[in-house]
Order: C-alpha cells, then sequence, then structure tokens
C-alpha cells in the first residue's frame, strides 16, 4: 500500500482505539524508505503508538493526528 494509504489506515485504526494496527500501519509506511521529512513524522507516530498499544505511556493523541494527516494527502 502507499504511505498516504497506510496514513489513512492508521487514522481509521486510531479512531476506534487499535493502536497495534495503527502502529503496524505506520510500519508500513516507514518500509516504503519514505523521504527525510516523511520518514520523520512517521517515526514520531510510530513511538507513541507503539506505546500506546503497549498500554504504556500518555501520548497526545493530536500529536500523532497532527503527524499523519498531512500524509493522507501524498500522492505516491
Amino acid at each position: 500500500m502507499s504511505i498516504s494509504g497506510e496514513a489513512m489506515t492508521a487514522l481509521n485504526a486510531m479512531r476506534r482505539a487499535d493502536f497495534r494496527t495503527a502502529s503496524r500501519a505506520v510500519q508500513n509506511a516507514l518500509d516504503e524508505n519514505p523521504p527525510h521529512a516523511v520518514r520523520r513524522r512517521l517515526e514520531t507516530a510510530h513511538s507513541s503508538l507503539t506505546m500506546l498499544a503497549s498500554g504504556g505511556g500518555e501520548h497526545d493523541l493530536l500529536d500523532v493526528h497532527e503527524a499523519l494527516e498531512p500524509l493522507t494527502k501524498r500522492s505516491d
């Protein structure tokens, strides 16, 4: 799937509080070898989602959403 598709999958999973699926989707996007600026957004989101999926940490979902939302509009 494309980076934009994986970002959309992650956002939809977050809406369902399915952080494991969201984290997996972001990892899939990272596996696409994105440009540096995109990679930084994805790594930030992945770190927070991984912590949420394991039940630990308090992470701001708004920050994760703000990192992923612009990526859904990419044409890749």
